[in-house]
């Protein structure tokens, strides 16, 4: 063999050896890959080993929310109608003993209270209380003030205990 023919067949020989080192890099990459891609919706993994994943988005796919949960801008109110006078068996009013921004005396303002009703279940079968939250101007001041229901009231609502 002349110089030049075995010249081409180191290069061959170079050259096949190269590429059987790139096919393994390769082989080693998509396992890598594979093992990248898979999550508990695409084998047999546990959800708990997702944690480089993200949540999936609820609803339905390629739907983007329309609208926010709840009553919607311009939406009508829903409320319950009040209990008429003659329906209420007790009437029960809260003031404040003084102004809580300055300490100054209070004088009823005149206008309507606002009010909170709520029902309770008895043998009658029901028994309805109003309560008033009279509006009170501070002599001192000027500020007007209705005070608050208390605690237990607010967060029974309609129903008592």
């Amino acid at each position: 063999m002349d110089a030049k023919a075995s010249k081409q067949c180191e290069g061959c020989v170079e050259l096949a050896a190269e590429v059987a080192e790139l096919r393994k890099q390769l082989g080693l990459i998509q396992d890598e890959l594979a093992k990248a891609k898979k999550n508990s919706a695409t084998s047999s993994k546990p959800p708990s080993s997702d944690i480089t994943n993200p949540p999936p988005k609820r609803g339905k796919p390629g739907r983007p929310r329309k609208r926010k949960i709840g009553g919607q801008p311009g939406h009508k109110r829903h409320e319950r109608k009040s209990f008429l006078d003659e329906q209420v068996d007790f009437i029960l009013e809260h003031r404040y003993e003084s102004c809580p921004c300055c300490g100054g005396t209070l004088a009823d303002v005149g206008t309507e209270p606002k009010k909170h009703q709520s029902i309770e279940l008895i043998a009658n079968p029901i028994e309805v209380t109003e309560h008033h939250r009279v509006e009170q101007a501070c002599v001192d001041c000027g500020k007007t003030h209705h005070c608050p229901l208390p605690e237990d009231i607010r967060r029974a609502g309609l129903v008592g205990p």
